[in-house]
């Protein structure tokens, strides 16, 4: 059976980042764990968001937008690095005390 990949580009794709120095680690986004818009149907992840949830459960902030409409897919996390609160809040994203507490490797800056 072949497999094939279908690459979805996200309008409006935004980086929080506050440099290009920064890691990673791979993460399966699962469809099932995001819900669709109301009104275009579509499983988008922003960029920032916390995974796998916005509390002391987070692993990282995801590295760039994900569309899981169509299935899962593999994504990075960021674990380490600086991030812009600012750029955060562009994107629609507040990251809870929770989850900055433990992600000790991302510095927030405003």
């Amino acid at each position: 059976m072949a497999m094939t990949m279908k690459e979805t580009t996200v309008a409006g794709g935004k980086t929080f980042l506050r440099s290009a120095d920064f890691r990673g680690r791979p993460y399966m986004l699962t469809s099932e764990s995001v819900t669709a818009d109301e009104t275009t149907g579509k499983k988008i992840v922003k960029a920032g968001t916390p995974l796998p949830t916005n509390d002391a459960g987070a692993l990282g902030l995801l590295f760039k937008d994900a569309d899981v409409t169509d299935g899962d897919k593999a994504v990075s996390l960021v674990y380490e690095g600086d991030v812009s609160i600012a750029k955060l809040a562009a994107n629609g994203i507040t990251v809870a005390d929770a989850a900055k507490t433990v992600l000790p490797r991302i510095t927030f800056f405003d």
